[in-house]
Parts: C-alpha cells; structure tokens; sequence
C-alpha cells in the first residue's frame, strides 16, 4: 500500500514559469474589463478592531475615496505594523520550521484576500497607495473550478523578489499613478486574489485606497514552444555514462540517509516518499517532523495536505497551521484530525487567521494539550460564543497567547483562560473591541506576576485607574493600550504608580490617550530610563516642552510616533530630529481622525 501523499496535493499552486497553468506566448485579448474590489474576504492584518470600518480592510472595495491624494485616511484601510521594531521587542515569538523551506516559499507579514465581480484572465492589477507604498509583495489568483481535474489552483501573478522592475509600470514620477503591474497570463481564469504584503520594509503603515484587476474575458492563445530533444538526450546519455561503480543513495546506511532528509522540506520529503520503498519508509519517519510548518504552504491547504501531515506528527512539538481561507467541512475535519494526533506532544501551537479552526478543535485544545506553551488562534472572527470548558492543569504552562482580532472572545471567557495560566508573559488581545479591560487588568495583576508584555490596542475602554492594577506585574516591558481611553477623568497619578512599579518597560504605546498632558510625559522621562518605543499617536494636549523632557532623559530612545499630535509645532520635530538620535515619526494631519 503507498502511503504516499496523494497526486491530488501537489498540483494545487504553480510558482514557476514552466508550470502548465501559465501561458508562454499569448495573442492579445479582444476583450478586456476593469474591475474594482467588490469583497474583502479576509486580511490577516489591518488597523481596525473587529466590526469597525476605521482603516479597516473594508474600505478597498470600490473605486478610490480620496487617492491621488495622499495621507491618513480613516477610510482607507491601514496596516497595524510598519518596519522591523516589533521584531526588536521580547513578544516578538520565534518563527520555527522554516530552516529548510526555499526563500521564495517564505512567508509575507500578512496578506488580503479579496474578490472580484468577473472571472478574467489577468493582465495587469493598479493599487492606489495613499501611504507608505511599496506594500504589495506577492500576487496570487485562484481560477475557478476546472471541469475536467474539478479543483482550483493558486497561481503567482506576481513576486517583488523576482519582478522588482521589469513588470513595473514606469511612468512619470512627477504625475502621482497607481502601483501598476503587469501579470503573468494564465490558462484559466479567476476571480479572487491573493495579496501578500510586508511590512518590515516600510517606514510607517501602509495606506491602501482601492485595488483594480484589468483581465482579459477571453482566453490567450498559446503557442507551444519545441522541446530540445536533443539536449535531453544528451543529459540522459551523461547519466547513463556515469560511472557505475559509485554507491547509490538508495544504498546508504539508514542513519545517514536520514540525516540528509533532514535538510529537506516537507514539499521535498513528499516527493522523495515517491521515488522507492526505502526512501519512502525512512521520510515517513516521526522524528523528521518535530516542527511542522504549514504557513508557506497555505496555497496548497487542502484535506488531503492535513491528512498526509497527521500521519507523521504524532511527535510533532510545534505546529504552524496558519493562513488558511478554506471552511471547508472536509477540511475542518482533517485539520482536528491533525491535532487530535500530535495534542500530548504540542508545546507550541499557530492556528492564525484559518477558517478551519472550529469550536470543536478549540475544545480539544482546552482540553488535550497539556504541553501548550505558546498558543496563537487571531484572526477566528466568529462572533458565535461558544462555553469552553477548560481541562484541569491544560494551560499551566502557557507563556504566549495570541488572541488578537477573535470576535468570538468575551470578557468571561478571557478570564478563564489567563486565570488558569499562571506562568503566562505574553498575551495580545489587540483589536477584540468589547472586552472589560479593568478587569482584566485587576486579574493580570493579581495572577500573573511574569508579564512581560501586554498588546490590548483597541481592545475595548480602559480607564487610568485601571493601570494602577498593572502594578503587581514589576517585569513588565511592553505596554500597548492605543485607541482605549474614553473618559475625562485621567489622573496623572495612576499612570506614574504603573510606570514607578515596572521600571523596565521598553515599549509605551499610548496611542489616542486625549487627556495625556505635559505631566504624564514627565512621569515618562522620569521613570523610564530603559523605554525604547514610545507612541502618541493623537494625543492633542501634550506640547513641545513634555516631548523635550522625554527626548533628554530617555536615552535609549529609538521610536517616537507623534503624528496627529496638533500640540507640537513642527519646526520643534525639525530640531529634534536634527539634535537626536530617535526616529521620529510625524504625519501631518488630513483629516479628523476617529478610533
């Protein structure tokens, strides 16, 4: 019997220009159409809490609002993240199972899923930057139902790293023109896109009006290019001449053929599976998947991938199960199949933005991984709320938890989870809306002394009171509480007891805090010597002479992020920037921004 992967898992995607799928020469189309964004299906990052339009992914569907005009637009949609500075903090959890996955597989920060009215054989896709552009990395379409093998493939229009100029639209630089690229042809057609977009490259968050698909609604010709027989042949014929007496691979000791294996990914040790019964005994080995990474291949997802790799990870101690757009029933299925056989070993578990994740692979998780160091599920946006019920001693060694973006998770539930979580010293709830900040806080600092950092932007209201409770968590060094504060009675004094009782924060982030003043800032150079990012996005009622005092005394300083700050004058920021080594952040203003 060959417990091979099946056929039907490796033609899901094409990458290289050889693939079948695209065309080699094409006439033109007689027949073309320009289409805007008609629905975002899912972004596995945006700047946006869950139901809200404020920078939200949302707002790419239709034409362009407010582009040629550039700037901060509440009605664009916005990445969270810009540059490398998250990396540089200690939340920042390390990738694993990449080592061996060639670098044009390697993951892009986040990605936008999006639709489109018509099916078309893609041309030429146009994105209106409003801010920060070069975003955009990878471009990928799905085509639609093929009748004859009835499954879809992703296919990649287009690869930054591998088309940085050529299939760049050039134009007039003086003239401000949409992001134009032109697309790799294919052989069928497709409605939804794939957009990969990375972040660490940028100097500040990238600002996306609209995105426009130009295709073609009849299919190019193709013209086959002659194979070189003769070439072949001779490279069979230098194989054949080689010299027979050298020992063959298959014929290696065992410990040293898996010791080969080892350098290889797991699209590579699927295909040695199939080249004879040894190789494929020895791949099938569970000590060659310790750590299983699935994200690089999400274009591949299907039942049949979930299926090959549960038959493998029964010692599986990290698993990445990430970016995933399918809810397939078959699929959900296979996915808790999956972790059903590797639960007792997991000590690190990534299920980030897949739609395959239900409440009952949840509940197998709160239950049956003992192990669970690190947990990730953001991005699982339904609003079903469902009762977990949490197995005894489950998450007692629980270090990192990733919750962010969970339209599912509410007050109660949160708590039962950090509660029992003694050990935990990250947690991100960011963007989950309505959640009861004081009282998370008041258990954070009751329960979980350890914290080290804490990610809760535009999580639900939070009062300055509330940041006294903070106080017990003395390891604390990143804090993040952007777009929370809603009250008129902020009280300098419960933020200095916060910032007194953890002198080693790194990270500040106190973003749209109206009622922060000069004072607060005070508190800040006077007691964090060690901050190294520090935002202020919006805070109105701070001045020149409270942003001097922090640039003086905080001298490890890198970020400062003060656009909107309407207190500041900006010949001040020309001389800090002249006199300082901080980077500074300052968009002008375009508009009244609203969290």
């Amino acid at each position: 019997m060959n417990n091979g992967p099946p056929r039907s898992w490796v033609p899901t995607y094409a990458m290289s220009a050889n693939s079948d799928l695209f065309v080699k020469v094409a006439t033109f189309h007689q027949n073309k159409i320009d289409q805007y964004v008609t629905c975002v299906m899912q972004a596995s990052d945006q700047y946006a809490s869950t139901g809200s339009i404020t920078y939200a992914a949302f707002n790419l569907v239709g034409r362009p609002t407010h582009f040629p005009n550039m700037g901060d637009f509440a009605d664009t949609y916005l990445t969270s993240r810009y540059g490398n500075w998250w990396l540089q903090l200690p939340s920042a959890g390390e990738e694993f199972g990449l080592q061996n996955v060639p670098d044009n597989l390697k993951p892009s920060d986040s990605y936008i899923l999006c639709c489109f009215d018509d099916n078309v054989y893609p041309l030429e896709l146009e994105a209106c930057e409003t801010l920060s552009a070069g975003a955009i990395q990878k471009v990928w379409m799905r085509t639609t139902m093929n009748t004859e093998t009835r499954h879809t493939r992703w296919a990649l229009l287009w690869d930054r790293a591998v088309d940085p100029l050529e299939n760049i639209d050039s134009t007039n630089a003086a003239i401000r023109n949409p992001f134009t690229i032109k697309l790799r042809q294919l052989h069928e057609p497709g409605q939804t896109l794939m957009i990969e977009l990375n972040h660490r490259d940028l100097d500040y968050h990238a600002g996306l009006d609209s995105i426009m698909l130009k295709g073609g609604t009849d299919p190019p010709v193709y013209i086959p290019c002659p194979l070189n027989l003769s070439r072949q042949q001779e490279d069979q014929h230098q194989i054949i001449s080689q010299n027979n007496s050298s020992t063959r691979i298959d014929q290696l000791p065992e410990e040293l053929l898996f010791g080969i294996f080892q350098y290889l990914d797991l699209m590579s040790l699927a295909r040695v599976a199939r080249v004879c019964t040894r190789f494929q005994q020895t791949a099938q080995d569970s000590c060659l998947y310790f750590e299983i990474n699935l994200r690089p291949y999400w274009m591949m997802t299907s039942p049949q991938l979930y299926n090959w790799v549960s038959k493998r990870a029964k010692l599986c101690r990290k698993l990445n199960v990430s970016w995933n757009t399918d809810s397939d029933r078959q699929l959900a299925m296979e996915l808790l199949s999956l972790l059903r056989a590797c639960c007792n070993t997991l000590t690190h578990l990534r299920m980030s933005y897949n739609a395959a994740v239900t409440e009952d692979l949840l509940q197998v998780v709160f239950q049956n991984c003992p192990k669970l160091q690190e947990l990730s599920i953001d991005g699982r946006c339904s609003e079903d709320r469902y009762p977990f019920v949490i197995g005894p001693g489950v998450l007692t060694n629980l270090v990192r938890l990733n919750l962010a973006d969970s339209g599912w998770l509410d007050t109660s539930m949160l708590l039962q989870i950090v509660s029992q979580s003694p050990n935990l010293k990250h947690l991100n709830i960011n963007f989950c809306n309505s959640l009861a900040l004081p009282e998370l806080f008041e258990l954070l600092g009751n329960n979980n002394h350890q914290l080290i950092s804490l990610n809760a932007v535009k999580a639900g209201t939070l009062t300055s009171e509330a940041l006294c409770c903070l106080a017990g968590c003395t390891q604390l060094q990143e804090l993040d509480v952007g777009w929370t504060f809603q009250e008129l009675n902020w009280q300098t004094e419960h933020l200095r007891t916060l910032l007194i009782a953890c002198p080693m924060i790194k990270k500040l982030f106190m973003s749209a805090a109206r009622d922060l003043q000069d004072n607060d800032l005070f508190s800040i150079a006077g007691a964090c010597s060690m901050l190294e990012q520090l935002s202020l996005v919006g805070c109105n009622n701070i001045s020149a002479r409270g942003i001097q005092q922090v640039l003086e005394h905080c001298k490890n300083l890198k970020l400062l992020d003060i656009s909107h700050c309407e207190g500041i004058e900006h010949e001040s920021v020309l001389a800090w920037q002249n006199t300082y080594g901080t980077e500074i952040k300052r968009i002008q203003p375009t508009h009244n921004i609203d969290g």
